[in-house]
């Protein structure tokens, strides 16, 4: 059988499970980072919205949705801004119905959701974040397309790996997010 070059590379782009990581400033570095640790034959493209409250970031994903099947995964990091700008129990409940509704309308394709990111030094808003977390993960239990992915034990891991013996509060400003780097998820040196 004759396969002319077009058709082979046809045939292998069709077989490439696609990544989409879909974040605001606190998932920058995680597309590269499945980049690198993903096969040969996936493709990881990520959206990044800095700033950007959780309704912003999967706005590309609803845009996008008709495209994706089985074999592909949305990863969703979002909810730290929205936590961030106001934390009253109505913007609590349109940022749950909006999970909600992100949980519902993907059924067609894989759906990673990335925990809400703690914030160093406010222990207050860290409670809020610890219970809209539980409250996401029991609606993930609904529907089999969902995955959650803890990201706060290895953002804290990380912290200590970086200065050992140092509390996070002082490794970096009051009220800023740490976030993972990439290959350093060992606890045991």
């Amino acid at each position: 059988m004759n396969i002319r070059p077009s058709e082979k590379l046809k045939r292998i782009t069709d077989t490439r499970k696609r990544i989409f990581v879909f974040a605001d400033s606190h998932g920058r570095d995680y597309g590269r980072l499945l980049n690198n640790k993903t096969g040969v034959n996936d493709a990881v493209q990520s959206i990044i919205k800095p700033g950007a409250a959780v309704e912003e970031v999967i706005k590309c994903l609803f845009r996008d949705i008709e495209s994706l099947t089985k074999t592909d995964y949305g990863i969703v990091f979002g909810g730290a801004n929205n936590i961030a700008q106001c934390v009253d129990s109505e913007k609590i409940q349109n940022l749950l119905s909006t999970y909600y509704s992100l949980m519902e309308k993907t059924v067609l394709t894989n759906l990673v959701i990335c925990t809400i990111p703690f914030v160093c030094g406010r222990a207050d808003y860290n409670r809020i974040i610890e219970h809209v977390n539980h409250r996401i993960y029991n609606m993930s239990k609904q529907f089999d397309h969902v995955h959650m992915c803890c990201i706060n034990n290895l953002i804290y891991i990380d912290a200590h790996i970086l200065c050992p013996g140092r509390s996070t509060s002082t490794i970096q400003n009051k009220g800023s997010y740490l976030r993972p780097i990439a290959g350093n998820y060992r606890v045991n040196q």
